[in-house]
């Protein structure tokens, strides 16, 4: 698959079937976080979840399309949402780190799987 195919064509197509599924479960809980606090003002503090949220699944659609880059910022962003889990008061967890920690954990662990054919411009082999 080369750079000139739309991107989001290569983002369903070059990884196996589960990565834009995973994708797919970014964006529902994304959405799902959004429509929660859709009473809260959006500046406040309460939407940092959110945000986390984005940034992740933001990182995730650069993951389908096998960008290293974008799978070393979703490793980095795991671990350091592990030690703001483990270092943050129960009150403030809530808030700096998404409520689905173990499911990233284990996309992680499938990154860590697939890390050596991230280059970019190879198609899978499953």
């Amino acid at each position: 698959m080369d750079q000139n195919t739309p991107f989001f064509k290569r983002i369903i197509t070059k990884p196996p079937m589960f990565f834009p599924f995973v994708a797919l479960f970014h964006l529902f809980m994304l959405a799902y976080s959004i429509w929660m606090y859709r009473d809260l003002p959006v500046f406040s503090i309460d939407w940092i979840s959110n945000a986390w949220l984005l940034v992740y699944f933001t990182i995730w659609i650069f993951v389908c399309d096998f960008q290293r880059w974008a799978a070393n910022i979703y490793l980095a962003l795991t671990v350091l949402n592990i030690i703001l889990y483990y270092l943050l008061p129960s009150h403030s967890r809530v808030l700096f780190t998404p409520p689905f920690l173990p499911v990233y954990i284990l996309f992680s662990f499938l990154l860590l799987w697939f890390y050596r054919k991230f280059d970019g411009n190879k198609r899978v082999k499953v």
